[in-house]
């Protein structure tokens, strides 16, 4: 009878890969996993003035629209421009939005990238619509890895 014994792994790497490969056989085993990110990337286009020149109420809607989804917001971060244009970054528990304002042109680019199934994006865009009035919005949802999406153009 001999003493089995096991070797550390010859590199870094290798212990990598030996974890990488046991966690996919869990993930594999919980049918409630799944591995996939969605991207949304919407333009506002014609939006009221009023709602992009007013940082707080903008800031607010931002952050309602996220929790709108079902997202939890661990973090904000905005910078507001000399014309009025604002800069935001909510960071979640699910990933991240950005957004970015444009009053001299009536626009705004904004951004919301989540992980998993949980967060509904529409929800997120709907308030945004709300709030913007834009005349025009174009968006389209990456699945990260996967597809694309082609959402309806208003």
């Amino acid at each position: 009878m001999g003493i089995e014994s096991k070797s550390a792994p010859d590199s870094p790497a290798t212990a990598l890969a030996a974890l990488a490969a046991a966690a996919a056989v869990d993930r594999a085993n919980d049918a409630t996993y799944q591995f996939q990110g969605r991207h949304m990337m919407a333009s506002f286009m014609g939006c009221s003035p009023e709602a992009l020149l007013n940082a707080a109420a903008l800031l607010g809607n931002f952050s309602a629209a996220a929790n709108a989804t079902g997202a939890t917001v661990l973090d904000t971060c905005s910078y507001v421009f000399p014309n009025g244009g604002v800069t935001a970054i909510l960071l979640l528990s699910e990933s991240h939005a950005s957004i970015h304002t444009y009053p001299e042109t009536g626009a705004c680019f904004v951004d919301l990238f989540t992980c998993g199934e949980t967060v509904d994006q529409a929800k997120f865009s709907a308030v945004m619509f709300t709030y913007l009035k834009p005349v025009q919005v174009q968006q389209n949802v990456f699945i990260r890895g996967q597809s694309i999406e082609h959402l309806e153009t208003r």
